[in-house]
């Protein structure tokens, strides 16, 4: 190697894959906080610890790293939704550690929870629509499979409408920690306090047990 080139090489910037995960949740932070048009890439940099060259070389301009955070943050939500929910009915209790578990996930990951806050104000952007898309509906129609499947194996009530239910699932979940912060203020207390997060996984457990028939709720 030349002189030239060994000085070349030494200037070279670590564009990595390590470095691309550094901006995409220094954005995520920033992002949920401050919403798009109040947040700047050299805010992100300075979080991130890099500089615009790097953001740069990653992504083409804000609004593309902007849909990099959008489509990871689903990616995540929906990831751990589908891995943890079961296959098949089972008991209230195991219920309730299914639901806890998502719970504690969404508190856990409140950067993510306040993105999709704010993009569930703005579904008409097709770019955001269409990756809203990509994730959840396969994770909607696996519910809807779940459900259709228990009501004709006997274990739902013949009078449960699965899309309204997994409609209803979805809501007592997503609004509780997209509405969170006024409905704190209606309590006067934190949703996501240890207490809080108790009693809506055992109503949510209870959501679902009230829809099964009366012989599958008594053996549950």
């Amino acid at each position: 190697m030349t002189e030239k080139g060994k000085v070349a090489g030494a200037k070279k910037r670590p564009y990595g894959e390590e470095t691309r995960t550094k901006i995409l949740d220094a954005a995520e932070q920033i992002f949920a906080e401050r919403g798009f048009a109040s947040t700047s890439t050299r805010e992100i940099g300075r979080l991130a610890g890099m500089d615009k060259y790097a953001i740069y070389y990653h992504f083409k301009n804000k609004e593309s790293l902007y849909r990099a955070v959008i489509e990871r943050s689903f990616s995540k939500i929906t990831g751990f939704i589908d891995g943890v929910f079961p296959q098949e009915l089972v008991s209230p209790k195991e219920l309730e550690s299914v639901f806890e578990k998502i719970l504690q996930y969404m508190a856990e990951n409140s950067a993510i929870m306040k993105i999709m806050q704010r993009e569930s104000l703005d579904c008409t952007n097709e770019g955001i629509a269409e990756t809203f898309q990509k994730y959840f509906r396969p994770l909607y129609r696996k519910g809807i499979r779940f459900s259709e499947a228990g009501k004709k194996g006997g274990v739902f009530k013949e009078e449960m409408h699965a899309r309204q239910f997994i409609i209803s699932l979805y809501t007592m979940i997503m609004s509780y920690y997209n509405d969170g912060a006024m409905i704190g203020l209606l309590l006067g207390e934190d949703v996501l306090s240890k207490r809080m997060i108790r009693e809506r996984k055992s109503q949510l457990a209870k959501f679902v047990m009230d829809n099964l028939t009366p012989e599958v709720s008594r053996t549950g």
